[in-house]
């Protein structure tokens, strides 16, 4: 799946600007964690070349209306946070800048009194 990332990228570029459905977006946030599940840390994949737009990606369904989008989103980016490490378990001095606005948005879901106990 990762030799064909720049294959199924627009695909779920597609899938995260259609405010109409959410299926199809909870969809693709499954195919992410299953792509970042199935990578060991310190690897050097295809997807990490769009971490930036991944990163967009994943604080759009962090900051969705929908709560079974930022359930699902929460999901992945814990996997997606992993890929980032070297083997060493440090993060990767390329995708340091990555992290803050993804621990941000994580921490800011997890602090609300008002959202969903699925989201949690």
């Amino acid at each position: 799946m990762d030799k064909n990332f720049d294959v199924i990228l627009p695909v779920i570029k597609a899938a995260v600007e259609d405010t109409d459905k959410f299926e199809p977006l909870i969809d693709s946030l499954k195919l992410l964690k299953t792509l970042f599940k199935n990578t060991q840390p310190g690897a050097t994949p295809n997807f990490l070349k769009q971490a930036t737009q991944i990163q967009g990606f994943l604080l759009a369904s962090l900051n969705h209306d929908y709560s079974r989008v930022v359930g699902a989103g929460l999901s992945v980016t814990g996997s997606f946070v992993t890929t980032l490490l070297k083997k060493d378990g440090n993060f990767n001095s390329e995708f340091k800048s990555l992290i803050n606005p993804i621990y941000d948005a994580v921490y800011s879901k997890l602090c609300k009194h008002d959202i969903d106990q699925e989201v949690k």
